[in-house]
């Protein structure tokens, strides 16, 4: 398979895309390392959500056919700009294939290609680049301006700051950071729309500053570390225990009932200790709520020697 063929794999699956909103085809064509080829287009919804994309489409076909090393994807479009994979789309090759080459094609057959791994954003480099000017920042003139009308604006006033002038400062420095953050997240969207952004989105943005302390930098980052990554894990441990994370659970705890364990009693429930009783569903004695209730009555009629 030559790579001029699967190009024009890519480009024939333009034709079979459904795009009645967007109307934007894509077509793709993926490459397995054994020679396979796998085709896909995009496939629309009217709730966009559930919109499949061309790349995700030619990889669910392969994975489906028990195919999972991949070599080349091309993704053609009709655009003058080269078609490249939306973030979910990146995401879901990088789970089967790293070292994926991707080939994007525009309108006019002309193509450029990429290693997987250069399309993925650098998140790190942009937290770490915000660490540095926020510290920078919060030692320098501007800084100390800043916190002081935090703490006082009529007395920042009063020796002379410009309190418009710092304000408008830090809403723009605030801004700029929080689109930075707008674009990685939606690398992870598949369609980027106002719902994304909700109420949640806020409150969730909010405890993270706060339950990492207000005016503490590396608090606000290990919060942000710690909530982002205990969805994550409590997902994991839900293959362990179901139901652990599941929108229907409130509250959740582990019941220990001793059924393996078996106490010595007597026809009356008492044990080889005087007096002591063993009655109720973690007694070892019962299956369920009904017999721990009679086991409770009949140890009662025991003790008053009925």
């Amino acid at each position: 398979m030559t790579e001029k063929q699967l190009c024009d794999m890519a480009v024939a699956m333009l034709e079979r895309s459904y795009v009645p909103y967007s109307h934007f085809p894509v077509g793709a064509a993926l490459l397995c390392k054994d020679g396979t080829v796998f085709t896909g287009c995009n496939v629309e919804n009217a709730a966009y959500g559930a919109t499949i994309c061309a790349e995700r489409t030619a990889m669910v076909k392969a994975v489906s056919e028990g195919h999972r090393d991949f070599d080349t994807i091309v993704i053609a479009g009709r655009s003058e700009d080269y078609c490249v994979p939306c973030g979910t789309c990146r995401q879901v090759m990088m789970e089967f294939a790293p070292d994926l080459t991707v080939i994007c094609l525009n309108g006019k057959g002309e193509s450029k290609r990429f290693a997987l791994k250069e399309l993925l954003p650098y998140g790190a480099a942009l937290v770490l680049l915000t660490v540095a000017v926020m510290l920078n920042l919060k030692r320098s003139k501007y800084g100390r301006a800043i916190m002081a009308i935090r703490d006082n604006r009529i007395a920042a006033e009063s020796v002379g700051l410009s309190v418009t002038r710092y304000k408008l400062a830090v809403f723009v420095i605030a801004a700029f950071f929080a689109g930075c953050a707008g674009v990685l997240y939606g690398h992870s969207l598949a369609n980027i729309k106002a719902a994304a952004f909700d109420y949640n989105m806020s409150i969730e943005i909010l405890v993270m500053v706060v339950l990492g302390g207000m005016g503490s930098m590396l608090g606000s980052i290990l919060s942000a570390i710690t909530l982002t990554a205990l969805p994550e894990a409590l997902r994991a441990f839900d293959n362990i225990a179901p139901g652990l994370y599941s929108n229907n659970t409130l509250l959740y705890g582990v019941e220990v009932k001793f059924y393996s364990l078996k106490v010595a009693l007597d026809r009356g429930l008492q044990s080889s200790i005087k007096g002591l009783y063993a009655a109720g569903d973690g007694a070892g004695v019962t299956r369920g709520v009904i017999q721990a209730s009679a086991s409770g009555l009949w140890a009662a009629r025991s003790i008053l020697g009925k």
